[in-house]
């Protein structure tokens, strides 16, 4: 889906990629529900296209290896499982941080470059984040980070000094109005409710009008 409020930074990637000059490392940083984690993988995604094209063209083989989840040159650090209760772990560890290391300093084998992704950022332990800056401060010629992350300020200073930050704000109110009225066929007074109850983030917006919680909204209003 296509969000208008991130056409800036859609522009921003798309010349730094038709010039060569992406960075090894982005931080892609704001609130929760501006389609920070969708960016970051649109990026991820052109990078490992034949064609180095944005938005990536979806018809190269390592585009269709990225539909099926199975490209190997692209790694996503996010929370999983701990081996032992089943349930989500509450941080990023470092044995994950590690094998992503480990997969960066391996030659691609599909795409011409290598691409990972670690969200939510700040979710990284101490340990983590000590094992991301050394390759940070050292990275492989070959490969692109991306780290997206809602409270940047979690991270610390040398994290986010050797990362480009790219910074996306909520969109206007009028824009998500007609974002959540146009795109989303919702009722303008609904939108507006779910809009002031999700303090101007038009993601968190439709998922609390899906999630039939903006009648709460209204009735504490």
């Amino acid at each position: 889906m296509k969000y208008p409020w991130l056409n800036a930074a859609d522009n921003e990637f798309s010349e730094r990629l038709a010039q060569g000059r992406l960075p090894h490392a982005l931080l892609l940083s704001g609130p929760r529900g501006t389609g920070k984690t969708e960016l970051a993988k649109s990026f991820a995604a052109a990078v490992l296209c034949l064609e180095s094209t944005y938005p990536a063209c979806g018809k190269c083989r390592p585009c269709q290896l990225l539909a099926t989840g199975a490209h190997p040159d692209r790694q996503v650090i996010t929370f999983e499982e701990h081996p032992r209760t089943g349930e989500l772990r509450t941080e990023i560890v470092v044995d994950q941080v590690r094998r992503l290391i480990a997969s960066m300093n391996l030659t691609s084998t599909i795409s011409r470059r290598k691409a990972a992704l670690i969200y939510p950022a700040e979710a990284m332990n101490t340990s983590s984040a000590n094992a991301l800056l050394k390759t940070l401060e050292e990275p492989p010629g070959d490969a692109n980070l991306i780290l997206v992350s809602s409270d940047a300020a979690r991270l610390p200073a040398t994290i986010r000094s050797r990362c480009q930050n790219v910074h996306v704000r909520p969109p206007d109110r009028p824009v998500a109005l007609e974002w959540l009225c146009s795109e989303n066929s919702l009722d303008p007074d609904e939108a507006d409710a779910a809009l002031q109850a999700a303090a101007g983030s038009p993601l968190e917006a439709l998922q609390m009008v899906r999630e039939g919680t903006t009648d709460q909204y209204r009735l504490l209003r």
